[in-house]
């Protein structure tokens, strides 16, 4: 019975010991900001922001350890590529401690407000341990040309984070005593330590009687006394200390005594309102090739259609939708009532498009849509040409698959499409005939 108390008592201990550490272990989230100088960059499709990076200008942040840094990096063009290519490097002081090659796909959605002609890849995250003590940290991009990165830096921590804080630019301030006359020495900007040492003469003062105390005055100089420095102005992002010496009876800060005063302007900016998503590009493809029809009811002829689409935001921005026209013609002869026929097909589709990211120079695509198909027939009677036996108008249903590849060139891609179609509907004079058809075509494809 003993033995069992033990177990259970080993066992209470080790869970009240468990939930201790788990909760001392929570970590707070700290704001970074880099000590060299980089541009923020904010998404439109969710306020998140990043510093953006070139190659050549690494990007240096301290912090206090322990915690857990995650790096969030996302490559950057001018160009719509299919994939951008560059290589990251993470280093803790001298010591490189990640190499990574980057081949990231171009975000569909993504976009700058700052920089809207600038096309973000999609994310990919570094995260990193961070030691105990003050740490130094570099991330650097090797890249082609036109290629940037932007860093989003976020650190969970207890730790003190004074130490890695910025040091102020302002070392020495100048300062007038009241009433003019020259300058006082300059102050330094943190009072020297212990402030007690300073003031040895006030310990050591003679007991017998003195004279009423004589507090030092400075004697009014005729020149007109000399205005104070402007102080210089912090950068945005910077912290500024400014050391202000009151005299004795003015103010809370006594006579010779240092006051400090911190101002920290606030990065990154906030923003107020969530930025409604905008489409990253539409575009307009121009399509030409043959069609052969799925029953005898003519050759293989030529056709063409104007393509108009739009990228959805889901999937990453790897869908889309949009509207087509085409055009194409079939030829038959009814034989066994001696006529002729041209048969105009003008299609008009609803389609949707998928985009298989592969990262390649090329990338393929499926597509699935709906038809309405505008017909118009004219027969001639062959054995009187001259006189037309009959025209009329009408409209079938249907639908269509589709898939094909398409190749970045240019301000646009060019692509080559194989699609099967359907339709099902009575023409004038003709029954269940199926005027889509097995179509191959190439075009190309300009992105806006």
């Amino acid at each position: 019975m003993s033995r069992s108390r033990a177990l259970v008592f080993v066992a209470v201990s080790v869970l009240c010991a468990a939930v201790l550490f788990a909760s001392n272990a929570s970590a707070g989230k700290v704001d970074l900001m880099p000590k060299t100088n980089h541009s923020a960059l904010t998404l439109t499709t969710d306020d998140t922001f990043g510093f953006q990076v070139l190659p050549g200008k690494p990007l240096e942040v301290d912090m206090v350890g322990p915690g857990q840094l995650k790096i969030t990096v996302r490559l950057n063009d001018r160009k719509k590529r299919a994939s951008y290519n560059g290589r990251i490097e993470i280093l803790r002081g001298n010591k490189r401690i990640k190499r990574s090659n980057l081949k990231l796909f171009r975000s569909r959605v993504g976009a700058y407000k700052e920089e809207k002609g600038l096309n973000p890849s999609m994310p990919k995250v570094f995260k990193v341990k961070v030691p105990k003590g003050l740490q130094t940290y570099k991330v650097n991009l090797r890249a082609a040309r036109g290629i940037s990165m932007t860093i989003r830096l976020d650190y969970d921590s207890d730790a003190d984070q004074s130490a890695a804080k910025p040091e102020d630019d302002l070392a020495l301030v100048p300062l007038v005593p009241p009433g003019g006359g020259g300058d006082i020495p300059l102050v330094p900007l943190a009072p020297p330590e212990p402030a007690e040492e300073t003031k040895p003469p006030e310990e050591v003062k003679p007991e017998p009687k003195v004279e009423p105390k004589v507090e030092p005055k400075v004697e009014p100089v005729s020149e007109t006394p000399k205005p104070e420095p402007e102080t210089p102005r912090p950068e945005p992002g910077e912290t500024s200390t400014v050391a202000e010496l009151q005299p004795a009876g003015e103010g809370e800060a006594g006579e010779g005594e240092t006051r400090v005063v911190e101002t920290h302007v606030e990065q990154p900016p906030s923003v107020d309102t969530k930025a409604a998503w905008s489409g990253p590009y539409v575009s307009v493809g121009l399509k030409f090739g043959q069609i052969s029809p799925l029953q005898s009811i003519g050759g293989t002829t030529y056709t063409g259609s104007l393509d108009l689409r739009y990228v959805l935001p889901f999937l990453g921005g790897h869908l889309s939708t949009g509207v087509e026209v085409g055009f194409h013609q079939y030829r038959m002869t009814i034989s066994s009532q001696s006529l002729e026929s041209t048969l105009t097909v003008i299609p008009i589709a609803v389609q949707l498009y998928y985009n298989i990211p592969l990262g390649f120079f090329l990338e393929p695509f499926v597509c699935a849509g709906a038809d309405v198909f505008i017909t118009m027939a004219e027969s001639v009677d062959t054995n009187d040409p001259d006189r037309p036996a009959g025209s009329g108008t009408g409209a079938v249903f249907g639908g269509h698959v589709a898939a094909g590849i398409e190749i970045e060139l240019g301000p646009g891609n060019i692509m080559a499409e194989v699609r099967a179609g359907f339709s099902k509907g009575d023409l004038d004079a003709i029954s269940n005939v199926n005027v889509a058809g097995l179509s191959t075509t190439v075009g190309y494809r300009f992105l806006f």
